[in-house]
């Protein structure tokens, strides 16, 4: 008999969350379609993961985190962190645009949703600032920004914007411009670490 480790066994229910929250709905899934479609008991998607809120939250973190490793992948090939900043920009609002958790739901489910970009982001605003400002520090490092520029206030208001934006898309920025995308992020974003 195979055992399961409890890392993969939460893996497999957060991948069964993911699809049944984007095929369904957040709040059409329950637990019990999440532990039918993991091949476990609901019990066993309890004891993991203590409610549905805990599991949305569990889910949304987790795509946060697969975004952050995209994105360190996309900027890794740019020196400087203002090309950092610009490509990472482009990047972000296109992965946000096409997602089918945060996109998809914000269209079909929004009022499920929003609270776990907004009033219950807490966790994810946390992770993904910490991410950001390790870029900013990285070149402080290097002699690119100011030594006593504060990483954590800019990383705050740089993923704040990305989170607008994935909201609520309308905008004077046409988004669908990768040029203009791009020129808006040199001339608004990379002063910001100026």
């Amino acid at each position: 008999m195979t055992t399961v480790s409890g890392t993969d066994l939460l893996d497999r229910i957060l991948d069964a969350a993911f699809a049944e929250f984007t095929r369904y709905g957040l709040r059409r899934t329950s637990m019990e379609d999440v532990a039918r479609r993991a091949g476990v008991g609901r019990a066993t998607v309890y004891r993991k993961v203590p409610t549905k809120d805990a599991l949305i939250a569990a889910v949304v973190l987790r795509e946060g985190h697969r975004f952050m490793d995209a994105f360190a992948e996309v900027v890794s090939g740019y020196g400087t962190i203002a090309d950092q900043i610009v490509e990472g920009w482009v990047f972000s609002l296109a992965h946000m645009r096409d997602h089918p958790l945060f996109s998809g739901l914000l269209f079909s489910d929004p009022e499920a949703l929003l609270p776990f970009l907004t009033v219950d982001s807490g966790v994810l605003l946390a992770a993904c600032r910490e991410f950001v400002a390790g870029f900013i520090r990285a070149a402080q490092t290097r002699g690119e920004v100011c030594p006593t520029l504060e990483p954590e206030p800019v990383a705050e208001l740089m993923v704040r914007i990305v989170i607008s934006y994935t909201i609520n898309p309308e905008s004077c920025l046409d988004l669908s411009d990768e040029h203009r995308t791009r020129d808006f992020a040199r001339r608004h974003l990379v002063p910001l670490i100026h």
